[in-house]
Order: C-alpha cells, then sequence, then structure tokens
C-alpha cells in the first residue's frame, strides 16, 4: 500500500524543491498541506495538481496561431 500523505523532506525530493523553500511555501500557504498535532503532511496526488497549474503552454513556432 502505497503512503497517501507524506512529509515535506519527500515533497522536496518529489518536486526537486529545497526544503527550506517547501516550508516557506507552507508557511506563505503557497502549497496545498494538512496540518495536524504540529506535523505537516502532503498529499502527493494534490502536489501534482499544483504542479501542474503553474505549467506554461508551449508555443508551437512551425504554426504561430496554435499555443497559447
Amino acid at each position: 500500500m502505497e503512503a497517501k500523505y507524506v512529509r515535506a523532506t519527500d515533497v522536496a525530493g518529489y518536486t526537486r524543491l529545497s526544503l527550506n523553500t517547501i516550508r516557506a511555501y507552507v508557511l506563505q500557504k503557497k502549497i496545498p498541506h494538512i496540518k495536524r498535532n504540529g506535523v505537516v503532511l502532503f498529499d502527493l496526488q494534490e502536489i501534482d495538481e499544483w504542479l501542474s497549474q503553474g505549467r506554461v503552454p508551449v508555443l508551437d513556432r512551425r504554426n504561430p496561431d496554435k499555443g497559447a
């Protein structure tokens, strides 16, 4: 059974962001997380959705009318 929730160190490795960045995002409420009894946990499915929200469309240089 795969873990549903992971800790900040796991998210840092998964996203390739530093642990300090993950912690700062938590404090700034920029990243989806759950906090219970002082423990911060992350749902990797929510992290995937959060990452995809920052996706920038790629322009098709061969056909400038397509894309963004």
